[in-house]
């Protein structure tokens, strides 16, 4: 079907302009998107990526997803096996392969999944995945709920929240990994479920651990963040530098202990202050005695001002006043 949402007419039309293809979600079309996943993915360094949000059922212990022409009275006959995906991955070059099912269900009546627990034998196929990265969106005995606030599989949009930038980044590199894409999920998913459905469900994760490394995504917040914290790291470098250059020329202008003290309050210092300090540190580029001079002149009086309002704040132990005698 078509998508109702205007967020979602916009993001389907996005992928279009994109060039994407969109194929029917019938059995034929899915096989055919299997085999060709297994010829195209031929990139060693590429992402092998499949998602299904859709019914699960199971028949004579093998588990099945249902395309849309599928039918219950024909499990075998008409549903695509988990084995299949899962050997479809397992013909493709790159190590990067990861699966998401958001199919718990074994009714296939009605239009809202989430209303029977998923089945014991379904989980337990899907937990023999290997040399893939899979995220399942409950847990045993558990249903995998669709919100209709939602629009959504309550796990497919915390996830997708999750790669657009709300799951927490790295500092070192600013990137959103799927490790974290996946614990933001978790916990959102299990958050709203309890909240909004009155109902248990926990997504979990399965397969190859190493692949919860694999990079998603920027985060542009975080990214700004890591060039501010790269900006200040070399800012006080390039200063205490040229401070220390300045007292190995002046040391009777500038005390030992004033560039201890610089030193261990520059790293402590913030924002505002941060750049304060750093602008009055300027002035011992030159490493000139006159600079030096007004740089300890400057110190000298700032640790008097520090010590004047410390001693002006009020304390548990004693009265205080203020400047209208209040």
């Amino acid at each position: 079907s078509e998508p109702t949402t205007d967020a979602a007419q916009s993001r389907l039309a996005d992928l279009k302009e994109s060039g994407i293809r969109f194929i029917p979600a019938s059995r034929t079309e899915l096989l055919f998107a299997l085999d060709e996943m297994s010829e195209e993915a031929s990139s060693e360094d590429g992402l092998a990526l499949m998602t299904f949000s859709t019914h699960g059922c199971t028949t004579a212990g093998s588990a099945y997803l249902m395309p849309v022409d599928g039918a219950r009275r024909f499990i075998a006959e008409t549903g695509i096996p988990l084995q299949m995906i899962y050997d479809a991955f397992h013909q493709v070059a790159t190590p990067r392969r990861l699966l998401v099912i958001d199919a718990c269900r074994e009714s296939l009546e009605g239009g809202v999944r989430g209303s029977l627990a998923t089945a014991a034998d379904f989980q337990n196929v899907l937990k023999q995945a290997d040399q893939l990265a899979l995220l399942s969106s409950c847990g045993d005995g558990q249903a995998s709920w669709e919100s209709p606030r939602l629009k959504q599989g309550i796990f497919t949009h915390f996830l997708l929240q999750g790669i657009r930038g709300e799951a927490p980044a790295h500092q070192d590199d600013a990137q959103i990994r799927l490790g974290d894409v996946f614990a933001f999920a978790l916990a959102k998913t299990d958050r709203f479920a309890r909240k909004d459905i009155n109902a248990e469900q926990i997504p979990w994760y399965g397969g190859d651990p190493a692949m919860c490394d694999l990079p998603l995504a920027i985060s542009t917040k975080a990214e700004q963040q890591l060039a501010s914290r790269r900006k200040r790291k070399e800012a006080m470098a390039t200063t205490l530098a040229d401070l220390a250059a300045a007292r190995a020329n002046h040391p009777d202008e500038i005390s030992a202990e004033c560039q201890r003290q610089v030193e261990s309050e520059l790293k402590l210092l913030e924002d505002d202050a941060f750049d304060e300090m750093i602008q009055s540190l300027a002035v011992l580029k030159d490493r000139r005695q006159t600079s030096c001079r007004m740089f300890s002149a400057w110190w000298n009086q700032r640790d008097v001002n520090v010590a004047a309002d410390a001693m002006s704040r009020p304390s548990l132990a004693g009265s205080w006043t203020n400047t209208l005698g209040m």
